[in-house]
């Protein structure tokens, strides 16, 4: 979908067909950037691990959607909304057996930094390379689309590809660490000829999207200069593929001439294909 500009109309309609479709109590959630980043936010579950969502939480009963986002991100985040230009879709989840359908909006804040003087509340900034793991893909897909503010039909942007891989690539070690590479990387995944021609997607066990990286047909296409980038971007993807596959490297002409930065993104890898981190 096109993210839809917000009018009481449109925020009638879509509670009214919420309710149509079964969903009575809902939520809302706020897509807050700030210099090309989107704002994720952390509560610790009952496993005492990160869990991370979209700033935001339940309506209370009579509240209009929009009131319910500006009261929500004012009193458990510390942020005065300025303006809620677009609304982006919705998702459902149960919770004791009823659908909750969570509404989720791009806010314009007045001072989106406001959150870093919220010591109660965990955050964190997220571009493409760094979107926590714990991310959904239905959450990474809202983000992208309000950083583009075009259609989805456009094909899915480097924060839902990234969720997509990571959602792939769990529990495989070395999957894994070609995955982070080429994510903490941040070069290829804003490559449009490659994650149209090379990253294919399939619907996840769970829900959601996972999404595989076509590991020999992109360094055949690498080879032949269909693919045309500097030798350290080279190195990089080169590198990942000897880690998800069998292929070949040699690592002397790879590694040499890399600068400092590459040079760690390679060895956090290798680490993480050892089980290491």
């Amino acid at each position: 979908m096109t993210p839809s500009a917000v009018t009481d109309s449109l925020l009638h309609d879509l509670v009214t067909s919420a309710r149509a479709e079964g969903a009575w109590q809902f939520a809302v959630a706020a897509v807050v950037t700030s210099d090309d980043r989107v704002l994720f936010c952390g509560r610790t579950t009952h496993d005492f691990d990160q869990e991370w969502d979209l700033p935001g939480g339940i309506a209370l009963p009579g509240e209009t959607l929009a009131d319910a986002l500006d009261r929500i991100l004012a009193c458990d985040y510390g942020l005065s909304i300025a303006e809620i230009p677009r609304y982006l879709g919705s998702y459902d989840h149960l919770d004791g057996g009823e659908i909750i359908r969570t509404f989720a909006f791009t806010a314009t804040c007045a001072d989106p930094q406001q959150i870093c003087r919220q010591a109660q509340t965990a955050h964190c900034w997220a571009s493409p390379a760094s979107v926590p793991a714990q991310v959904s893909t239905d959450l990474a897909r809202l983000a992208d689309l309000a950083m583009t503010q075009t259609a989805v039909t456009a094909g899915p942007g480097p924060l839902q590809i990234a969720a997509a891989l990571r959602a792939a690539a769990s529990c495989m070690y070395c999957d894994q660490a070609a995955a982070e590479l080429i994510i903490s990387h941040g070069f290829w995944l804003h490559r449009t000829d490659f994650t149209s021609q090379f990253i294919a997607a399939q619907p996840g066990l769970a829900g959601g999207t996972t999404a595989v990286i076509e590991w020999d047909e992109a360094i055949a296409a690498l080879r032949t200069g269909k693919l045309p980038c500097s030798g350290s971007e080279a190195a990089v993807l080169i590198l990942a593929a000897s880690l998800a596959t069998a292929s070949l490297v040699n690592l002397r002409d790879a590694i040499t001439g890399l600068d400092q930065a590459n040079l760690h993104l390679i060895i956090s890898a290798v680490r993480r294909a050892g089980g290491r981190n």
